[in-house]
């Protein structure tokens, strides 16, 4: 398995509350990883995590230094 970081673009965030932003993944394959988003989006709608042009889906590594990966707060 492997961890994914993936952020909604930020020029395209419609809409911009009662919404997840991004997410931390661990998956497979990064096809994988942006269904799971999909499946538990809210307002931004599924589309937002299958489409490479409205959100960045990357590879992360588990090894580095102790920190925040994703801290993603956006209430209404």
């Amino acid at each position: 398995m492997k961890l994914y970081l993936l952020r909604r673009d930020i020029d395209k965030r419609d809409p911009i509350y009662d919404c997840f932003d991004g997410h931390v993944i661990r998956a497979d394959s990064e096809a994988m990883a942006r269904e799971l988003a999909a499946c538990a989006a809210a307002d931004e709608g599924r589309d937002v995590w299958t489409d490479p042009t409205r959100s960045a889906c990357d590879q992360i590594s588990e090894h580095g230094a102790p920190g925040i990966v994703l801290s993603n707060f956006n209430a209404g």
